[in-house]
């Protein structure tokens, strides 16, 4: 794995309620016990970049013993499908042979959908190689390149991101419902988990009469009846059958404790529609940044994002504008946001993809 240099280190897990922990990294050490919640985190002083693989030791009623690790920058690379896709799905075969580099590494969370805020996740850290690049974000792979060899450092990249997502699914909860610029948008959530909640008690005694009957079914042989339907969100990704919010719970809640160098960004197509939508997104891209640079706990955390690539035909008729321009427009707004960048990328789409 890669630390990130230059910053306190979290290092977290779980065990026994009042159980004694001891940590070891390099030459630091700690000790901490475990909550009544079973939770337990030590915070170890900064170290330097350092390409010299140092090692983790963790030890209570059992010992944990993590190698091969690296400080460098660790970079969360987030957003929907241009993010989530990888290198081996790019034109990149000369790219993908030459991905020689031990110094890089990637860990891809595991997209989990969930209605409260979790404290894991599942993933794994991968060194980069000819055999395992092509499984790396493509965006986070070349910029993890372009600096590794500018500059020599460690790189680590979080990916945790999921295809076709709203922003909306990125945010905290409280912070959707209690910014005043998304009232509109917070009130129709709050309608909608008040309605979920109506349905959910209503169907409960249906599902209580099931559960009996399947089991005399199951006792007499008898084929088991079919469930009652469980009450969908109103809106959102109903597909997966989560709300907003559902990937902050589940993908950067469990992730909030690891210190970043910044974040990578490429997210929006979901929320493309018309001049409004573009508003929101603005105060919605405000609201989440906010809410991300308070998580991991660095006010002037770097977010460097992707405006939206070219699609469709041109027209030179300003009557039928689409609403990926006007998005663009939006997102280009977003840099009055303070430490934010934008990768202009209307030179690289594609007019029928």
């Amino acid at each position: 794995m890669v630390l990130q240099r230059d910053r306190p280190i979290h290092i977290w897990g779980f065990g026994s309620p009042g159980e004694s922990v001891r940590v070891s990294l390099a030459h630091l050490t700690g000790k901490t016990q475990v909550a009544q919640d079973g939770r337990w985190n030590c915070t170890l002083d900064a170290l330097p970049a350092t390409s010299t693989p140092i090692e983790l030791n963790v030890s209570a009623n059992n010992e944990i013993v993590i190698k091969d690790i690296l400080v460098g920058d660790v970079w969360l690379c987030s957003g929907q499908s241009n993010m989530e896709w990888g290198l081996g799905g790019c034109d990149a075969s000369e790219d993908i042979q030459s991905a020689n580099f031990p110094l890089i590494r990637h860990f891809g969370v595991e997209a989990n959908f969930a209605s409260t805020p979790q404290q894991n996740v599942k993933g794994e850290w991968t060194l980069c190689s000819p055999q395992t690049a092509p499984g790396f974000t493509a965006v986070g792979f070349y910029f993890a390149r372009r600096v590794h060899q500018e500059t020599g450092i460690p790189i680590g990249l979080l990916r945790s991101s999921v295809g076709g997502t709203n922003i909306e699914c990125w945010m905290a909860q409280e912070t959707l419902l209690n910014t005043p610029a998304l009232e509109p948008y917070a009130r129709m959530m709050r309608d909608s988990l008040e309605q979920y909640q109506k349905d959910l008690k209503a169907i409960i005694p249906q599902v209580e009469d099931w559960t009996v009957r399947s089991n005399e079914a199951i006792k007499a042989g008898l084929q088991v009846p079919m469930p009652p339907a469980i009450p969908e969100f109103p809106f959102g990704e109903k597909m997966f059958r989560p709300r907003c919010v559902t990937l902050h719970n589940g993908m950067i809640h469990p992730l909030r404790s690891f210190s970043l160098r910044g974040v990578l960004w490429y997210q929006g197509e979901n929320n493309a529609g018309n001049a409004s939508d573009g508003l929101q997104y603005l105060e919605k891209k405000r609201a989440m940044l906010k809410d991300w640079r308070e998580w991991f706990g660095d006010p002037e955390l770097p977010f460097y994002f992707v405006q939206l690539a070219a699609w469709k035909k041109t027209t030179n008729d300003p009557g039928l504008a689409d609403g990926w321009a006007l998005f663009r427009d939006a997102q280009r707004q977003c840099l009055e946001l303070p430490n934010t960048g934008m990768v202009v990328a209307i030179d690289v789409g594609d007019a029928d993809d």
